[in-house]
């Protein structure tokens, strides 16, 4: 169905997740508080259409099932993670670099990734923001900003399209493949966003890295 925004104020008091999934429409408060983060999430809505929508089917379907408790439910709280705080990390397909990275970031081996791993960025690993909290927060950048970031292969050839297309390969990609990304929570790691190359003129120096409140070890794992 047509895909609409609405004032949020005109809409019945009703599940929210329910009301977008039987109607179409995502309610969205005007000019008053909460107007940036509703803003930003119609963006999403319109950048990642499929991702948006199968993450309100998968939260209209567990709500049928379980009801709305205290306790969202494993899925719910995965698909709104998601949701609000996701960096969607594109990695080509078989390439060792990239893989390089991507061990480095689950180790949180921040030099390792970061640095040592550098020119890697962008040529075989690409970060595309999805959250809209996320977004939000980065309109007023302070150093702990921290996402969820969730892998996904692509061909190399991606990396040579523009960001429109990379978008929407994103889009097209990660949809079938959303829900059994979410129920494994293994599939998701912490990535400190200003740490990423190109996002914060100061990380072009190694010594960013250095400070463990932001940059921290694995626990059990001494830092760098």
């Amino acid at each position: 169905m047509p895909l609409r925004f609405v004032d949020a104020s005109t809409v019945v008091a009703t599940v929210y997740e329910a009301h977008i999934g039987a109607t179409g429409q995502v309610p969205t408060r005007p000019i008053a508080e909460g107007f940036v983060h509703d803003a930003l999430n119609a963006l999403a809505w319109l950048r990642f259409p499929r991702l948006k929508a199968r993450l309100n089917a998968l939260q209209v379907r567990a709500i049928a099932r379980d009801g709305l408790g205290e306790r969202r439910g494993p899925l719910r709280d995965a698909a709104t993670l998601f949701d609000e705080n996701a960096i969607v990390l594109a990695v080509a397909r078989h390439d060792p670099q990239a893989r390089a990275v991507l061990e480095a970031l689950r180790g949180h081996d921040w030099r390792g990734a970061f640095v040592a791993q550098r020119d890697a960025w962008e040529r075989v690993v690409t970060p595309i923001a999805f959250g809209h909290a996320l977004m939000q927060k980065l309109l007023r950048p302070f150093p702990s900003i921290t996402a969820h970031a969730w892998v996904l292969d692509v061909s190399p050839r991606w990396f040579a399209t523009d960001m429109d297309a990379r978008c929407r390969a994103v889009d097209a990609e990660l949809t079938p493949l959303l829900e059994a990304l979410l129920s494994e929570r293994a599939a998701r790691t912490p990535l400190p966003v200003l740490g990423l190359p190109g996002w914060w003129a100061a990380n072009a120096a190694p010594a960013f890295y250095d400070d463990v409140a932001v940059f921290r070890p694995r626990s059990g794992r001494a830092s760098r």
